[in-house]
């Protein structure tokens, strides 16, 4: 909630250790800053004998953590015997999404979800490297690859099989500081020279929204930011948490994120179709 809102001043804590919940965290105020390394020290030290009872009694009882974490069918339990190791491809250029590390591999928030899937499953996905977006894309179009992550509105991908989303990020509205005051709506900064990313059905529907407005178009993320900085444009819109990871990343300082769209970055898995059930 905290990253979906935009929420800045509100600090995390560490996550309890061997809770049966993800992502529980305590936050408290920025003033309260040796706060958080005292409660810290303290869950560290916290031993699961005394968190089991917390757990047994609000959330599972024993029996029930100690079950398969996935149920499957013995249809698909069968498919998978045959289909245990599944080729995909990825965007090198879309972090914290996925991207190559130095060393070739795959790295990124796409990643960690497929290590899981792959844990829970006990199946391999088998990464096609490939240079740029297009590459993959036409991987995927060739059947020399099975499964890719995209938005669920990513039009050249509509036949396609999606599973559920698994991540859903919003659009923001980035702007350099001096100046840049909260934005809730496009209608307010119409007047600016606006930048979006080619190919998002976010980027189509406010161009066809607004016929009689003429905006630039990137092709990646951190080509908008740069022209952002470099006072190319004034505004660009793209995913929060490619802002985000890329001002920090970056060093782009004089960049702020001031508003949110209504668009959503719906991402899920993409699947040929005669891999779906």
């Amino acid at each position: 909630l905290l990253n979906s809102k935009a929420v800045t001043n509100i600090v995390p804590f560490k996550t309890m250790p061997n809770s049966a919940t993800n992502e529980i965290h305590f936050a408290a105020r920025n003033d309260y800053q040796p706060l958080i390394s005292i409660i810290n020290n303290a869950l560290l030290h916290l031993e699961p004998n005394e968190l089991q009872p917390i757990f047994d009694k609000w959330l599972l009882n024993r029996e029930a953590l100690n079950k398969p974490r996935v149920n499957l069918t013995s249809e698909e339990k069968k498919w998978l015997m045959s289909n245990n190791k599944i080729s995909y491809v990825i965007d090198p250029s879309w972090m914290p999404f996925q991207s190559f590390n130095a060393e070739g591999e795959s790295i990124g928030i796409v990643h960690e979800y497929l290590n899981i899937v792959s844990k829970a499953l006990n199946i391999d996905f088998d990464i096609k490297p490939t240079k740029s977006w297009q590459e993959s894309e036409d991987a995927i179009h060739q059947k020399t690859a099975s499964l890719v992550a995209a938005s669920k509105t990513y039009t050249p991908f509509q036949k396609l099989e999606f599973t559920d989303s698994y991540l859903l990020n919003p659009f923001v509205f980035v702007m350099r500081n001096e100046g840049s005051n909260y934005v809730n709506s496009i209608n307010k900064i119409l007047d600016k020279e606006i930048t979006l990313v080619d190919g998002y059905f976010s980027s189509t529907d406010i161009a066809s929204r607004y016929p009689n407005k003429s905006f630039q178009l990137v092709s990646t993320a951190e080509q908008g930011l740069e022209d952002l900085s470099s006072g190319k444009t004034d505004v660009f819109i793209c995913a929060l948490a490619q802002a985000n990871y890329l001002i920090a990343e970056k060093g782009y300082s004089a960049l702020r994120v001031v508003g949110k769209t209504n668009y959503n970055l719906d991402l899920a898995f993409a699947v040929q179709p005669e891999y779906a059930p």
